[in-house]
Parts: C-alpha cells; structure tokens; sequence
C-alpha cells in the first residue's frame, strides 16, 4: 500500500504534515518552536512522546517519512500485541485472540491512517498495555504507561479514569488514590 500510493513520497494529511515537522524540528534541536518567532508561528497542541521518537529515528536514518513509516508500523504492533494480550488475559482462545487481534490491519481503520503519521495507534497501545497490567496488579506499571499515553495524547486521560472506576468499584480505593 505504501509503495502504490507514495508516488511523491509524502504523508497524507496535515496532521502527519505536523508530527513529521515537529519530528524534525527536535532532530535538529529545537523542541517545541516558540508560538511567535522569526521562523513564524510554531505553537501546537500536540503532546511530545510520539514524535520525539520519531526524532530518534530520523537521526538513524535521515528519511522523515522512511522512519516516520517504521515508527507507525512499530505503533500498530504495538496495539495490536496489547489487543491479543486483552483477549488471552480473558481466557480468549489464541485461535481467536490472534484473529480478532488482528482484524485492525484488514480494515479501512487501519489501511487509510497508515498513510499518515498519527499518535492514536501508540496511544491505543500503550492504554492497553496499561489496562493489561492493571488487571494484573501491576500498579508501578500501569502508572507509568498511563503516563506515557498521556504524553502520548491528551484523551488517553479518559483510560486514568476507567482504572480509577474500575478500581473503586473492586473496593481499592486506596489503590485508586495511589494511581490517581
């Protein structure tokens, strides 16, 4: 899909337009451009993890959208894996835990946003890996991918307060203090 659509080689959309500069923008040092300089505007609304990365890619390969690729498809594995880790955590069956886990790569879910270069796969991903270790009682764990979500983009807030829910309803609510 990519090689048949990426004639021009560039990403569709102006988000991805955006993340690929803020990527390359902190490649070359500058992390956040001021809201009003001599370069124009630079402000954004957009959280830092999902393109710093990217920025550490683009150091190892030079390509805005060669990395920008790899990061992305790196971002679905990601999702995907923690979707299969849902299901199996459930008792879900691997013969049906891997297919339902896999069914975002056949959809226009995934086909049209992966000529972009969006944070929602890694957002998605890193919630549920939170939600994952949460119901295993890993709290440190779960703190920190939460953390990492948000940094991520900001709705993943919207996860924090299913856990603390979630949490409270099993009776822990010193446990949703502490996440909290």
């Amino acid at each position: 899909l990519f090689h048949w659509y990426w004639s021009d080689g560039l990403f569709q959309y102006d988000t991805a337009g955006i993340y690929c500069a803020l990527a390359w923008a902190t490649a070359h040092g500058e992390l956040y451009r001021p809201l009003l300089s001599a370069d124009g505007y630079g402000g954004t609304r957009y959280m830092p993890l999902f393109f710093l990365v990217h920025a550490a890619l683009l150091r190892l390969f030079t390509a805005p959208v060669t990395s920008g690729c790899l990061w992305l498809q790196c971002s679905v594995a990601l999702a995907v894996g923690s979707l299969i880790a849902l299901l199996r955590q459930q008792q879900v069956p691997w013969r049906v835990a891997l297919p339902l886990g896999g069914w975002l790569l056949a959809t226009s879910v995934y086909q049209e946003p992966s000529l972009e270069l969006r944070c929602d796969y890694l957002a998605a991903g890193l919630v549920a890996w939170a939600l994952w270790q949460l119901r295993r009682g890993a709290w440190i764990a779960t703190s920190l991918l939460l953390s990492l979500a948000f940094f991520t983009k900001l709705t993943s807030l919207y996860a924090l307060a299913v856990a603390l829910a979630w949490l409270w309803m099993r009776g822990q609510r010193r446990r949703a203090g502490q996440l909290l």
